[in-house]
Formats: structure tokens, sequence, C-alpha cells
């Protein structure tokens, strides 16, 4: 009987898996037309030179870690710039980081049914679907998160393994920066692990002293050859309504209440209206453990940042201190995109929780969430199979 269970759980895993890498195949294969930022990009593409993307802001207001579009750029035109060859390394990004993300879930959800529906809330998400087949830096976003969680959870062991695979790992983690935006949010919990192993061991200064160098300069390169040839100005008017505004008090609350309801309510699907609803109530439990799981864990981690539990809590205010200042908005959905998985873990973790409460209770909760992901992933498949993809579908109508 067990192994009947067991290997029905596996066949679930897998069939789960296929339907999510299906689904995102059969969007990126549906050749909808580029549109908005997409044509945008493009023109960054199309106008500048391979070297001026290095020495000039992209074109139409658009902010695109350079790096990442030179690549695009150095592959694409060999297609001539065709919409797949376009698309093609989101789709790869989106493709790995999913399996990055299924490592990772494996380290949190211990229990099969809980590891089901996480692998569910990405079937069901319209976000992790639509961005894999998007000419926008967001799938590369949510690639590099994963890496530094799968890192962060692995540092202790390599770090007491030492050799060489440790330290090239240390030297090009921070390589990171130069494809995405939001890695500037990760790059102080590997070193503030090894500056707490040089206090309980000096011999890990070396390691220390690589991490450091290497972060330096890659930040350095990132702010030289990107980062100061951004339209500041352009992107906080194009994000304007979604910043966290300091003025007063009251805006302040409003703002932030707003950012903190995007963020735990938009993962899934938006219309019909119902299920965004729908959505909040079930990634309240999520919110909760983001600060539950941090006082639980912590402590116990000995102050380092090994975990999801310990690192999302931390993440999250950085966002909202970024929002606070206007250097990076607060509560979008795509741009914050490299949370998603990391809140839907929580999610998973915080409906856990119920289990110490009651057990029906919990039972309750956790039923009603996988049908709810049942009924919008079938929604998004039927759009998918239909029709092409849009960011804010009306999976069903009502």
């Amino acid at each position: 009987m067990i192994l009947n269970v067991n290997f029905l759980y596996r066949a679930a895993f897998v069939l789960l898996i296929a339907w999510y890498a299906s689904v995102c195949t059969i969007h990126y294969l549906s050749l909808r037309s580029l549109w908005n930022d997409e044509l945008a990009v493009l023109d960054s593409i199309r106008f500048l030179k391979p070297l001026e993307l290095f020495v000039l802001p992209l074109k139409t207001d658009q902010a695109f870690p350079h790096f990442y579009l030179f690549g695009i750029q150095s592959f694409a035109k060999h297609f001539g710039n065709y919409t797949l060859s376009l698309r093609f390394f989101p789709f790869v990004c989106m493709m790995i980081a999913f399996a990055i993300w299924l490592r990772v879930a494996r380290r949190e959800l211990k229990s099969p049914s809980e590891y089901l529906t996480f692998i569910l809330c990405w079937i069901a998400s319209v976000p992790l679907i639509y961005y894999s087949a998007e000419l926008k830096q967001y799938s590369m976003d949510v690639l590099v998160s994963g890496l530094f969680l799968c890192f962060l959870y692995e540092q202790e062991k390599l770090r007491l393994l030492g050799g060489r695979k440790y330290v090239t790992i240390l030297a090009l983690l921070p390589l990171s920066v130069m494809f995405s935006y939001p890695a500037y949010f990760f790059l102080l919990f590997p070193l503030w692990n090894l500056f707490r192993a040089v206090q309980e061991d000096r011999s890990q200064l070396n390691f220390f002293a690589v991490y450091l160098s290497s972060l330096l300069i890659f930040v350095a390169l990132s702010y030289q050859f990107d980062i100061r040839l951004r339209p500041v100005e352009s992107v906080t008017n194009g994000f304007n309504d979604y910043f966290i505004a300091t003025n007063s008090l009251k805006d302040f609350v409003q703002t932030f209440g707003e950012g903190v309801n995007n963020l735990f309510s938009r993962w899934f699907v938006e219309l019909p209206k119902v299920f965004r609803k729908l959505a909040r109530v079930f990634l309240f439990f999520g919110l909760i453990y983001m600060f539950v799981g941090f006082l639980k864990n912590i402590h116990k981690s000995q102050w380092k940042f090994c975990s999801i539990s310990t690192v999302a809590l931390v993440v999250f205010l950085e966002l909202a201190v970024a929002g606070a200042l206007q250097k990076y908005p607060f509560g979008v959905p795509r741009t914050a995109l490299f949370l998603c998985p990391m809140l839907l873990i929580l999610t998973v973790q915080g409906i856990r929780q119920l289990k110490t409460l009651n057990r029906y209770v919990y039972y309750m909760v956790h039923g009603s969430f996988l049908v709810y992901l049942c009924v919008v992933a079938i929604g998004i498949l039927r759009i998918v199979l239909t029709e092409p993809l849009i960011a804010i579908p009306t999976i069903w109508s009502l």
C-alpha cells in the first residue's frame, strides 16, 4: 500500500512538471506579436551596436541589464531577430529556474502533498508562465534568486569542504549582478555568512576575501556599464504608483499596504477578481509565516542566512526600503517575480502550521487551496491551447 502511494506521488510529480513545461513551451511557440515593452527593448537590440550597449542608455527609456541584453542581441542576430530567438533566453532561464526552485522546495517541503502543492502553484501562476516567453529580464531574476538560495543551503557544507569548487562559486556568484538587478538584494547574505564563519575560524578569512573582492569588482563593473546608464527619472515616473510614499504617515501606510496586497494576491490570476480575492486568503498564511519562520529559525541557524525562512523577510524589507527610496518599485508582480517562489513556499509552510492548531482545519484549508490551484491551472491551460496568453488574462467567465 505504501509503495502504491509513493508511486502515485511520483507519477503526480512527473505529470505536473511536464504540465508546466508543456504550457510554457506552447506559450513560447505561440508566436504572439511583440508588444509594448518588448518592442521598446527591441529598439535597443536593433539600433544599438554591441559596444554601444555598454556606453549608452538603452532606447525608449528601458531598464534592462545591459550584459544580458548583449547576450540576447548576439544570439538573435543570427536568426534575423526572429520572435522565438528574441524570447529564447527568457524561456531557457525560466525552465532552469523551475528546476532549481524544485530543488530548493525539496529542502523545505518534506511532505509529498506539500511538495505537490508547490508545483501546482507554478502551473496556476500566470506570471510564472507568461514571463517564460517575454522579451524581458524577469525570468532571469527568478533564476538568479534560485541560484542564491541553492548556494545558501549548501554554503556551510561547501565551506567545510573548502577547495577550488567553493572558491570558484564564491568568485562567480557576484557575477549575477551583471544579468539581474534583484541580485543586489541577495549579495550580502553569502558575505554575512562568511563573516560569521571568520568569527568562528580565522582560516576562513581567505574565502571572505575572495567573495568580497569579487563582489566589489562586479558591482563596480555593473555600475560603470549598466546602472549609471539607466534612465532613472523615466523609470521612476513609469512606476510612480508603485513606490512607497514617505511624505506623510497616511500615504506611507496606504502605499505600503497596497504593495503588500499586490505581493500577496497577484501571483495566480487577476480576472475574474474573485480568484485574486481567494488568493489573498491563502497567501495570508505565507505573509504570517514570513515573520514567524524568521523568528523561529534565525537563532537556530546561529544568525546565518541559510534558508528561505531566514532570507525571505530580509529580502522583503530590502524591497520595501528600495521602494521608499524610489530606487526599485515595490509590489509590482513582474519586477518582484524573483520573490514569488519564496512566497509560494512560505504559503505552503504557513498552511502547514494549521496542523498544530487543528488538523481538520488544516485539511480543509489545504484541500481548498489544492482545488483553487487546479481550477486556475485548468483555466490557464484552456487559454494557452486556444489563444495567446496575455499578462492579465480572464481565465474563467463567471
